[in-house]
């Protein structure tokens, strides 16, 4: 047998492979389109998604940043929400605060300093304690339960400690305006003024540390960032300044993390940091992104650039960003893209990613516009839910509760 033939033979054979697979892709693809879900593509091989959501709230403690597990079925259509008014402002004013449930009854407060008070069953008011405040200015811009008193602290800079009754422990003044919520961590308070690093006393209200950092930047009033890792607290104030202190030692923390380079100092609006594990990630402007290794005190990822959508969201190992038609979910370690989820239909353009979270083994991402995508073990959106929310600006959870703000000033209980 000659070795032209045999050639012939192999490259016939060949052919007849390739046509086989393109036949085997095509009829899986076609299959895959009448799946009831969305398109995936998977590009990283190396990692895989951290699925696991292991959050619990600091003991006799709940703020802004706090944050739990929950278990909720939102498949079942019968989930009852409780509506209550609580802000009472425009909704130019409105700051998401949070809601608290004790025994039978719902506080929180609204813009006249007032302690509003709830029935948890029917959502009802049931009384409005008005707190006795030496002060004109009474928009408060956060509120927090720690061991039954409330800490509130209000947009003309003051701090107070009161009962549930409105009755005043301490206050706390400084000359400065106050635009990001307060952090409770190991029995003291972390404020972040425009221009100030301030930690107080949760017992007495007395500064314990206080740092300034001075800088010719525009003030920004969404406010600033902040994040623990351990006693390490990492923040980026409202005058767009990063830096960190050691809550233990009082004292400014030194890393070469400070050597990040931002690309404007113009605006904080779309920056955003996260610690996963023992890694700090910054998102700046929205579009760069930086990782940095806490243990070896060394960058993994820097000035990184990925497409700018209409929202973004850390979660765990991944930077969950929405842009137009689809979910690009990226490995904050490498940069390399985790999947692709295409919403066309699904989502409007111009909703945005407001709160991610586990439950039951399971991705939730809700969204803006009262959409909850569910997202299984494959990554495939295995259902989407209206949960009949619109304009949703926070979610909270703890409680074993999910706590919904809209920019309208409600919350709804579910």
């Amino acid at each position: 047998m000659s070795f032209r033939f045999i050639s012939k033979i192999i490259i016939s054979l060949y052919f007849l492979f390739i046509i086989s697979c393109q036949s085997n892709l095509t009829l899986f693809e076609n299959n895959h389109k009448n799946k009831n879900v969305q398109s995936i593509t998977n590009k990283e091989d190396k990692d895989r998604i951290d699925l696991s959501y292991i959050n619990e709230l600091e003991d006799g403690a709940i703020d802004f940043y706090s944050d739990e597990t929950i278990n909720f079925d939102f498949t079942n259509s019968d989930f009852n929400k409780i509506k209550i008014k609580n802000y009472g402002s425009s909704p130019d004013e409105n700051i998401p605060l949070n809601v608290f449930i004790v025994n039978s009854e719902i506080y929180t407060i609204n813009i006249k300093a007032e302690i509003l008070k709830f029935d948890a069953s029917t959502g009802n008011l049931i009384d409005k304690l008005k707190i006795d405040l030496p002060f004109k200015n009474t928009i408060p811009i956060s509120i927090s339960l720690i061991n039954n008193d409330f800490v509130i602290g209000f947009k003309s800079g003051e701090i107070i400690r009161c009962t549930k009754n409105g009755k005043i422990l301490w206050m706390y003044k400084k000359t400065n305006f106050l635009n990001t919520p307060i952090k409770y961590q190991d029995s003291n308070l972390i404020i972040l003024y425009p221009e100030d690093f301030v930690i107080l006393s949760f017992e007495n209200g007395k500064v314990i540390y206080e740092e300034n950092f001075n800088s010719n930047n525009i003030i920004q009033s969404v406010g600033g960032k902040l994040i623990n890792y351990f006693n390490i607290i990492f923040f980026i104030l409202p005058n767009s300044e990063f830096n960190a202190v050691d809550t233990l030692l009082f004292e400014k923390h030194y890393s070469n993390l400070q050597n990040i380079e931002t690309k404007t100092s113009l605006n904080n609006l779309d920056d955003y940091i996260h610690v996963n594990q023992n890694t700090f990630s910054y998102l700046d402007n929205g579009t760069t992104l930086y990782t940095y290794d806490l243990i070896e005190d060394k960058f993994l990822l820097s000035e990184f650039e990925i497409i700018k959508g209409s929202s973004s969201y850390f979660f765990n190992n991944t930077l969950i960003n929405r842009y137009k038609n689809s979910i690009n979910v990226y490995n904050i370690i490498n940069g390399n893209l985790f999947i692709t989820i295409n919403t066309n239909k699904i989502l409007k353009k111009d909703s945005k990613i407001i709160k991610v979270t586990v439950i039951n083994k399971k991705l939730h991402l809700f969204t803006s516009d009262g959409k909850l995508l569910i997202i299984n073990k494959n990554f495939e959106i295995e259902n989407v839910i209206d949960i009949k929310i619109r304009n949703i600006v926070n979610i909270f959870i703890y409680q074993q509760n999910i706590f919904i703000s809209t920019i309208k000033g409600t919350t709804y209980i579910l």
